[in-house]
């Protein structure tokens, strides 16, 4: 069912909660990416790809009952949804200029950076935290962030 991707393979069977196909990814795919400009990054698309939608409810238990300080990704977002829980969060504080593309469990948003989308470079995963407004980096691509949740 997942390809050849090892990492996400290892996420979805690890972490995801009854992962199933999406028939109708890839129209929304090309929606989102048209809403925007921009090309995803392709180990998010395959994510994506292979399980929509994506339910992690068992990470935060383990995060939380092995004390690990890290934030959860509890679900991502469908890809219809995006642009929408985006502006969303811009109206709440959030700045402009990320993408959200999945939450946490407290309702934090897990973001691309547009400029470094739109520049096609491996673009970074970056977190908005909602109760102080404030973004941060999380990892330096959505590669090494899922290989974060692989390696606990």
């Amino acid at each position: 069912m997942f390809g050849n991707n090892k990492e996400i393979v290892k996420f979805v069977n690890k972490w995801a909660s009854e992962p199933k196909k999406d028939p109708e990814i890839e129209q929304k795919i090309s929606s989102l990416e048209k809403a925007y400009g921009v090309s995803f990054p392709s180990k998010y698309l395959s994510l994506i790809r292979e399980a929509n939608p994506i339910y992690c409810p068992n990470l935060l238990d383990y995060i939380s009952d092995n004390d690990i300080g890290i934030y959860d990704v509890q679900e991502f977002i469908d890809p219809l949804k995006i642009k929408e829980e985006t502006d969303k969060y811009i109206n709440e504080g959030m700045p402009t200029g990320f993408i959200g593309f999945a939450s946490d469990c407290m309702g934090n948003m897990f973001c691309f950076k547009y400029d470094e989308l739109k520049e096609k470079k491996e673009a970074k995963i970056y977190i908005f935290d909602h109760d102080f407004c404030e973004i941060s980096e999380e990892a330096d691509s959505f590669s090494k962030w899922i290989k974060k949740f692989n390696s606990i």
